[in-house]
């Protein structure tokens, strides 16, 4: 035995290093120190743990539906179906000719009543005299030229028929007083005859007045009587239709302002009923111009020609909003959805959009459905909401246009775990299903 064999005999090790290059165990170094190295780094890194799941874009609110009230033919159509429009925008104008044409009734209707208004007005103050106010307009004006005539008339009929219970009244006065007189000379002149009848009695009692000559006085003062009772009669009459023609006066006054005051009351209600409509005709005025309620797309546009004809309560287009806020409505199957909260950040993808040059969408988890449901394949899914806005995604705004129905993928981050967990997941898997009957 060689003395270089004796010296590696009872040591391997120095033997296997004696016949190992020196650069070999450097390389056996770096091998070793960079598995350490990716060993630590694995149990030490954290990787986000992500629920995936796809989805699409739905409105944040219903259908915005764009209605004529009113017939009219259009006019003007300045919008497309697919083009996007902001709140106010005009979409389509009609001819409002109709509208204006009903305004300007319902403005001559409000102009005759208030003329008519004031002129009874002025009846029921007893005015004597109308005039058309300083303030009035020429829509005004012929109103009140008819009122003016009006008051005027009914001002001469009036004084027409008090001037005939005047001249009745006069008349029944008249005749009373003359009654009157009448009664007071009968009065006198049956005092005479009275006193003239008691001469006769003692004369015929002494002879001296025959029997004939009695019975002539008698008869003369029983007619004389019979007159004086028949005008006490008449007296009374007389006193009661100068009473009559005196209240008929007054009631015909009371009549006038009667009917007046009923017709106030009746003009005022319709002006009331005229306020209010047109207040509503100015609004199907304005309406002529038919504006989106939202900031949408024009999903479908119902009218393609100009001068075409639409009835009241038409639909003219239909609007999806597309507002600030903007919801993804997407799947996550069941063994994802355990750690799926409301308000865990979630990550959007537009497939109409290569997210490497657009980039992502973020959001939030805003509402998880209480229970799967199945779609026509008959797969099993949660349906959650998922919640984005200009203000987390400024690009929204200006680079991008998103519309309902867009599909996107989504990715919940719901947590994280080390890279060696991610690593060893399978290898657990597969020694808790190891050596097991599967019976």
């Amino acid at each position: 035995m060689g003395y270089d064999e004796f010296k590696f005999a009872n040591n391997p090790a120095a033997a296997v290093e004696s016949h190992v290059p020196t650069g070999a165990w450097m390389v056996i170094w770096v091998v070793v120190f960079l598995f350490a190295g990716l060993g630590a780094w694995a149990y030490l890194a954290e990787v986000e743990q992500t629920a995936r799941g796809a989805g699409k874009v739905i409105p944040s609110t219903q259908t915005q539906l764009v209605e004529n009230l009113e017939q009219g033919v259009i006019s003007q159509i300045l919008v497309a179906a697919g083009d996007k429009v902001v709140k106010g925008q005009v979409l389509v104008r009609t001819d409002d000719a109709l509208a204006k044409a009903k305004l300007d009734e319902l403005h001559q209707r409000k102009a005759a009543l208030s003329a008519e208004f004031a002129r009874l007005r002025a009846q029921a103050r007893g005015d004597r005299e109308f005039q058309m106010p300083s303030d009035a307009t020429a829509l005004d004006e012929p109103f009140y030229r008819d009122q003016i005539a009006v008051f005027n008339s009914d001002l001469q009929n009036r004084k027409k028929q008090n001037f005939v219970r005047e001249q009745q009244l006069a008349q029944r006065r008249q005749a009373l007083l003359e009654a009157e007189a009448t009664q007071e000379k009968n009065n006198a002149l049956l005092a005479l005859r009275e006193r003239e009848l008691e001469l006769s009695r003692k004369l015929n009692k002494s002879g001296a007045l025959p029997e004939l000559g009695l019975l002539s006085v008698e008869r003369s003062v029983s007619e004389l009587r019979s007159d004086v009772n028949i005008l006490a009669s008449a007296q009374k009459r007389l006193a009661a239709e100068v009473n009559e023609a005196g209240g008929l006066i007054e009631a015909d006054e009371a009549s006038d302002i009667a009917k007046i005051v009923e017709r106030i009351s009746q003009v005022n209600a319709e002006l009331s009923v005229v306020n209010n409509a047109l207040k509503e005709a100015e609004y199907r005025v304005g309406q002529t111009a038919l504006r989106s309620p939202v900031n949408g797309v024009i999903n479908r546009l119902n009218v393609s020609s100009l001068g075409e004809v639409v009835q009241a309560g038409t639909t003219i287009a239909e609007i999806v909003p597309t507002d600030d806020t903007l919801l993804i409505e997407a799947r996550i199957r069941p063994q994802d959805i355990a750690f799926v909260r409301p308000g865990l950040k979630a990550v959007i993808r537009l497939t109409a959009y290569d997210y490497t040059k657009y980039g992502s969408l973020t959001g939030k988890v805003v509402r998880i459905g209480a229970d799967t449901i199945q779609d026509e394949n008959r797969e099993t899914f949660y349906q959650i909401i998922i919640s984005t806005s200009v203000e987390e995604n400024p690009r929204l705004a200006s680079d991008i246009q998103i519309i309902p129905g867009m599909v996107a993928s989504v990715e919940i981050l719901i947590g994280n775990r080390t890279v060696l967990e991610y690593l060893l997941k399978p290898v657990l898997k597969i020694r808790d299903s190891a050596f097991r009957d599967p019976r």
